[in-house]
């Protein structure tokens, strides 16, 4: 329960499930996340996961502490669509 997970979880319940798209963004990651991170620990993707927490998680949760919403979205939408594209082609 780290500072980062308490920080998605609150910008989940409090801004992305305000919305109709929102909801739709949230269910989707649900549904894919468990996918991609199982790709991911199949490959052995060690120094991945940590330059995705540096590059992407973490500037995600930095702009949603501040409440820049938008880029929050914006950047953690972008990762998981890049995610997709990378461990799940077939998808």
């Amino acid at each position: 329960d780290c500072f980062e997970l308490r920080t998605l979880r609150r910008f989940r319940d409090r801004v992305m499930l305000a919305t109709a798209d929102g909801r739709a963004d949230v269910a989707h990651y649900y549904a894919v996340a468990p996918l991609v991170l199982a790709a991911m620990r199949r490959r052995g993707a060690g120094l991945p996961l940590l330059r995705l927490y540096f590059c992407d998680i973490l500037p995600s949760v930095a702009a949603a502490w501040i409440g820049l919403n938008g880029v929050a979205r914006r950047r953690y939408t972008a990762m998981m669509r890049r995610l997709e594209r990378q461990y799940l082609p077939s998808a």
